[in-house]
């Protein structure tokens, strides 16, 4: 049978894909993980973009003091016109809606960076002057990182006025204009001091021996805390390991590859439960997460706390895996990526994890980021298994190009990872240059 999008804006770019009706498929190497039919690849339409309409907004309550982080926009800007800027900033800047409630004239999102995350709520106020009406924009930090809350919030509130890049630079073309010193002021550069080496406890230089051991307990120290049961040290514990995981911080010592063959279950050196555990996060949703499932979520005896944490550690779950496929790829480690026979059982995953992007858009775009690494791994391989992966391959083409749409709706990072992986999977039937422009990316 097959299937065509009916939906979609560009019709240049509508497909007819081949789906395989009445077929089970279960993964022996994830025990947990049960994969529903094919059928059903579509859970909903294609995202639409964020709408949040307040005819009318509160009044600031009485004795009650604004944020610092608050912007008073006074124009003829109306409410409508702020709040559809602000969606546009959310979505461009790849912030999850939790809420959007326009009779109270209030939004809370989510913004995820790598292993940091933090909550904000925007609430827009009417504030009536002697001659003239204000719209308050202020922003709060709910909970999460602080330092992530302060950029974000300054680009909220950037987006909030209107501010682009012509405006920015009038603006300081004015401030020059008034303070005309300040653009004759010029500090001199300053040259980065050269940095020091560390130095062990003994008084010498730290070795290669040394640093392997401090790598091994840290290693072990991050599977203690993944196991634990206290909610904070479990987080730390994986943060701890999207640390070690990324290649970016290694500083050429090697952490971050050995971190990554732990994750993938490639290290026969140490003897951890940090592949299972993090297999176990991952394969969890495919038996769990359909829509009757994510309601009777909210109604269950769990707390929202929970929740949250529960969410917050598949995220840094996703993460981690993430940062170990880079990480193996982009150090000329393929050789081990090719040598296991996971790599289908993943994509496999990964693909169930995409078909819930309008869901779960963060995760989404991790795993769409893992996929493009996997396609790449079986351009490399015999063109033998082309056939074998052909149904795999179909399926997951059209789930990418779906999270492709639901992603420039509302979650730009779902978008470019989308677009990313589909290049990847595509450049498999193309030539080896086209393979080598995709990995670049």
């Amino acid at each position: 049978s097959c299937r065509t999008f009916q939906n979609i804006p560009d019709t240049s770019v509508a497909l007819t894909l081949p789906l395989n009706k009445n077929k089970n498929t279960q993964i022996a190497h994830f025990p947990n993980t049960i994969y529903t039919k094919q059928t059903n690849i579509m859970m909903n339409p294609i995202t639409k973009e964020l709408e949040w309409n307040c005819s009318t907004l509160p009044s600031i309550p009485d004795f009650t003091p604004l944020a610092t982080t608050h912007a008073s926009i006074r124009s003829s800007t109306s409410a409508n016109d702020i709040t559809r800027r602000l969606c546009e900033c959310f979505a461009k800047r790849s912030l999850v809606t939790e809420e959007l409630n326009a009779d109270e004239a209030r939004a809370v999102v989510r913004c995820t960076r790598d292993a940091h995350t933090t909550k904000i709520a925007v609430q827009l106020y009417q504030k009536n002057e002697s001659k003239t009406t204000a719209v308050i924009v202020e922003v709060v930090r709910l909970s999460g990182d602080m330092l992530l809350f302060r950029r974000e919030s300054q680009a909220i509130l950037s987006a909030a006025r209107g501010d682009n890049e012509l405006n920015k630079k009038k603006k300081k073309e004015e401030e020059k204009k008034k303070n005309p010193c300040m653009s004759s002021t010029k500090r001199p550069v300053l040259s980065r001091p050269v940095p020091v080496k560390k130095r062990s406890r003994s008084g010498g230089t730290t070795s290669q021996g040394d640093h392997d051991v401090h790598m091994h307990m840290a290693i072990e120290k991050t599977d203690e805390l993944i196991k634990k049961d206290r909610m904070d040290a479990c987080i730390i514990g994986w943060a701890s390991l999207c640390a070690l995981t990324d290649s970016s911080t290694d500083g050429g010592h090697g952490t971050a590859v050995h971190a990554s063959k732990i994750v993938l279950g490639l290290d026969e050196e140490m003897t951890t439960d940090i592949h299972m555990n993090v297999f176990e996060i991952l394969s969890s949703r495919c038996c769990e997460n359909t829509r009757s499932d994510i309601d009777e979520v909210h109604t269950s005896h769990k707390t929202s706390i929970e929740i949250e944490i529960a969410l917050r550690i598949r995220r840094l779950a996703f993460q981690a895996l993430k940062n170990a496929l880079h990480t193996l790829y982009s150090t000329g480690n393929v050789h081990l990526l090719q040598a296991q026979d996971f790599k289908h059982d993943l994509i496999m995953l990964l693909v169930e994890e995409m078909k819930f992007a309008d869901v779960s858009p963060c995760e989404a775009s991790m795993a769409a980021a893992c996929l493009k690494v996997l396609f790449l791994l079986l351009q490399q391989n015999d063109r033998d298994s082309h056939n074998e992966d052909g149904a795999i391959q179909s399926e997951a083409q059209e789930v990418l190009i779906q999270a492709k749409y639901t992603g420039g709706c509302s979650y730009a990072d779902l978008a470019i990872a989308s677009e990313r992986a589909l290049a990847a999977l595509n450049a498999r039937n193309n030539d080896v240059n086209d393979v080598v422009d995709v990995a670049s990316q």
